[in-house]
């Protein structure tokens, strides 16, 4: 039985030894299960083997960016379309409907060392950036004694 995508993916973040974003993979398992509206990817970029950067990027022709919002609270990300129904002054009907004209809601958990730095809405693809937070060396703190 061979692994899906996804766990190939899993199996390859926890090789590098990076701590962290694997388990929005596992959660996103069991995500699109539930749903796979509007469809979605996970990129991860690299820069001498170490990850640098996560995109997560949604298809949603047809949204504006009025449509959309997209929040990061408690590490979970959550992106929420809402599309304006068609104005009933148009004359058209349609003989057929093939593209989705629906709200969803999509939720990713995420590590508390990974942080959302953006997110652009462009030809039809919303894309948010995500970022390991960098980590200060040893620093010295000083504690003062009462």
């Amino acid at each position: 039985m061979s692994k899906s995508i996804l766990d190939q993916a899993v199996d390859m973040l926890s090789k590098s030894g990076f701590v962290g974003f694997d388990d929005i993979f596992k959660t996103l398992n069991t995500s699109f299960a539930d749903t796979s509206y509007p469809p979605s990817n996970i990129a991860v970029k690299r820069d001498l083997g170490k990850i640098v950067e996560y995109q997560i990027q949604l298809a949603v022709a047809g949204f504006d960016k009025d449509d959309l919002t997209v929040e990061s609270i408690d590490h979970i990300v959550t992106i929420k379309g809402n599309q304006k129904q068609l104005d009933s002054k148009d004359d058209w009907d349609f003989a057929f409907q093939g593209l989705a004209r629906r709200s969803f809601k999509r939720q990713y958990s995420i590590q508390d060392n990974i942080e959302v730095v953006g997110s652009k809405l462009k030809n039809g693809l919303l894309t948010i950036t995500l970022r390991p937070k960098k980590i200060e060396k040893d620093k010295t703190k000083v504690i003062t004694i009462e």
